[in-house]
């Protein structure tokens, strides 16, 4: 018999080009919790103010925006 438990969180290590990128993406399609964690606290620093997004990819600012408002990430 298998464990039905549900998955409630997923943690990317690392909030660099694919963490940061993928993590807001995927909890716009899910009701799993993603959370990044990364040691540079720079990087995290920008992630966490949301005015200057350390990255630039078409509509990631909407997407992370999104993923906020809806508190999967």
């Amino acid at each position: 018999e298998r464990n039905s438990k549900k998955l409630e969180n997923i943690l990317y290590i690392g909030s660099g080009y694919v963490g940061s990128l993928s993590a807001p993406q995927c909890s716009l399609k899910s009701d799993v919790k993603f959370v990044v964690y990364d040691i540079n606290e720079k990087l995290i620093k920008k992630w966490q103010d949301n005015k200057e997004l350390p990255f630039f990819e078409p509509q990631l600012k909407e997407i992370y925006q999104k993923a906020l408002t809806i508190g999967n990430i």
